[in-house]
């Protein structure tokens, strides 16, 4: 200070300039999901900044859904897709093993449903007992010169299976 004025006079000394020391603030730039990795931009107050990548995420399944698949040698699968990208796990659905074979698994005739007609003598169904009701669909049947009948087939997994069909 001037002892005749009263001024001031400001001086950096040497050496002892404060260095800026950066103190950077995070900020997710860009998300990852499970198809591609994101990004967390680091940001100072002084305009510097630096990015790095953040790691893909996992995939967001949804529930598995059992593809009725399970044989008498071994247990079905069952499967979940990806909300995000839309891939898929199939995992084994323990405890699925049939103790029976399937119907389906030896024959292409579905179940409880009649194919052929009353009039020509080609009415016939393969039914799971308690299921169909081949009675009434063979009702009549000798209005057209047929007599109906049905024979025990088997023990599926499907439950006692049955052929119904008409004869002369």
């Amino acid at each position: 200070m001037c002892s005749v004025c009263g001024a001031r006079d400001t001086r950096t000394a040497a050496g002892t300039k404060i260095a800026h020391v950066h103190s950077y603030s995070p900020a997710v730039t860009k998300a990852a999901t499970c198809a591609e990795e994101g990004v967390i931009t680091y940001t100072c107050s002084c305009g510097d900044s630096y990015a790095e990548s953040i790691p893909m995420t996992a995939h967001s399944f949804g529930d598995y859904i059992y593809n009725n698949d399970a044989t008498t040698e071994a247990d079905g699968t069952k499967t979940a897709a990806c909300s995000v990208c839309g891939a898929t796990d199939t995992v084994t659905a323990e405890g699925t093993k049939k103790s029976l074979p399937s119907w389906y698994d030896e024959h292409s005739q579905q179940l409880n449903v009649t194919t052929g007609a009353q009039d020509d003598g080609s009415l016939e169904a393969w039914f799971v007992g308690g299921q169909f009701n081949w009675d009434s669909y063979a009702d009549g049947c000798w209005d057209f010169d047929y007599n109906a009948t049905m024979e025990y087939v088997g023990t599926y997994a499907e439950g006692n299976v049955y052929h119904g069909y008409l004869y002369k």
